[in-house]
């Protein structure tokens, strides 16, 4: 699962400094197959549903510490024309209050 082993492997590096400061924002992406699987993207959709269901359980607990944790959900082939909407939907993600 490198999708969601890469996440969690980074998280944990940038965490502790994020905990000190009491402060920090982790943006995680996936696609459409987070919520509506393939089967014949079987391991991709396991792979974006991960990433979608660590996003969650972080974003629970690292409230508290106000670390926001959002991700978002591509639903869109990426392309050069694509690539601003997404990094607006980056922008407003970053600048969102976390919700407790």
């Amino acid at each position: 699962m490198t999708d969601v082993g890469g996440a969690f492997y980074t998280i944990r590096a940038v965490l502790p400094a994020m905990l000190a400061r009491r402060a920090g924002t982790i943006l995680l992406s996936g696609g459409g197959l987070a919520v509506d699987p393939s089967p014949l993207y079987l391991t991709l959709s396991v792979g974006k549903a991960g990433l979608r269901a660590l996003a969650r359980a972080l974003s629970k607990d690292l409230v508290l510490a106000d670390i926001h944790v959002a991700h978002a959900l591509l639903h869109t082939t990426i392309t050069p024309e694509a690539g601003r909407e997404i990094a607006e939907e980056f922008w407003t993600l970053a600048n969102e209050a976390p919700e407790a």
